[in-house]
């Protein structure tokens, strides 16, 4: 059982379990532990979808905000993936034998010999004509249904959930049985909880409503630079606009300035992958193939190191994930010092730690 924070990559929890001990309860009583808990976002798995459930349970008799659910689209889009994968190993397996036969034939013809049948040929072109157009057109609608996913559309735009639903429920029914699974999980309604979420927090913003719209402009804009690269009367305009929200934040000051950081902090943690958890699990599995054995104190004292190391790249280069999570680390010169203090010590250090303050 893991636990991610996607801010800061923290590895917040970590536990060994059997599979039959991997039940909603025992999730439930992971999540209650985390007081600060506002979205899972998780795979489909059912034990992780009763733990979200008895876990809202608990809050909704305490008068407690509930916690969202969210799908993770990494899985969602990975079968997807292995779908079009499929249709396109199919269609060049096609084309190469059509490409053999027809080969054959024109051996047979240059040699003299005893000519095959040019329907033989022909048969062999038809199926992978046939199955080209089939892969060229069920790729084409599953990159709809990947676009349909993101938060800011090809046009630059905020997405929203009834432009989603709308182009998933006209794509997916032309999508073949081999996107079964992906069909299943995109039509369930928490699969476009993030939206929900992120235009609740924009909504929420106590800014005025002209700031909120430039700086939510600004933000789509910056996030698609494909749209602006290009020469054409469109792309003119799109600058036009981008400058023209620049201009609107810059002479509003402080207030202006507040807008696009608040703008840009809930783009950001729009979170609607739980990849980050996959990360971590490469990294461990890579590090596992080392020891025969993973016992329960190895994967906390690999969850410590994580935990303390400082990233070398990126956004959070500097720092570990203790201080992106605000936690009164007292960052130590070797991640592994802490484990020599005693509780008294670990104490003091933490209680001196000017994060803590």
């Amino acid at each position: 059982m893991m636990v991610v924070e996607p801010e800061s990559l923290c590895w917040v929890k970590a536990r060994l379990v059997k599979r039959k001990e991997l039940t909603g309860s025992a999730w439930a009583r992971e999540f209650a532990a985390l007081a600060q808990l506002k979205q899972v976002t998780a795979d489909a798995g059912r034990a992780l979808q009763r733990g979200v459930a008895d876990i809202n349970a608990q809050k909704q008799s305490t008068g407690t905000t509930a916690v969202v659910e969210q799908l993770d689209h990494f899985h969602v889009l990975q079968h997807g993936g292995c779908a079009v994968a499929g249709l396109e190993k199919k269609a060049r397996g096609l084309l190469l034998a059509a490409t053999k036969r027809y080969a054959a034939w024109k051996r047979r013809r240059q040699q003299g010999t005893r000519m095959l049948s040019w329907r033989w040929v022909l048969s062999a072109q038809g199926r992978a004509e046939r199955a080209i157009n089939q892969w060229v057109e069920h790729a084409d609608t599953w990159e709809r249904v990947k676009q349909a996913l993101r938060l800011v559309t090809p046009e630059g735009e905020l997405n929203t959930r009834a432009r989603a639903e709308a182009i998933l429920a006209e794509a997916l029914p032309a999508l073949p049985e081999k996107f079964g699974r992906s069909k299943r999980l995109l039509k369930q309604e928490r699969t476009l909880t993030y939206l929900d979420r992120v235009h609740g927090e924009l909504q929420a913003l106590k800014v005025a409503d002209e700031l909120r719209q430039a700086a939510v402009r600004q933000e789509t804009l910056r996030r698609c630079p494909e749209l602006l690269r290009q020469a054409s009367p469109q792309a003119a305009v799109l600058r036009g606009v981008l400058l023209l929200c620049g201009i609107i934040l810059h002479k509003a000051g402080a207030a202006g300035e507040q807008a696009k950081q608040a703008v840009q902090a809930i783009f950001r943690n729009a979170r609607r992958a739980s990849s980050l958890v996959e990360c971590i699990n490469s990294v461990l599995r890579m590090q596992q193939q080392r020891h025969r054995r993973m016992s329960q104190g190895l994967l906390n004292l690999k969850r410590l190191y994580w935990n303390c190391h400082c990233f070398r790249t990126g956004r959070r280069r500097g720092k570990s994930p203790y201080e992106l999570l605000g936690l009164p680390w007292p960052a130590p010169q070797r991640w592994w010092e802490p484990l020599t203090w005693s509780p008294e010590q670990l104490t003091q250090k933490l209680s001196a730690s000017p994060v803590a303050v």
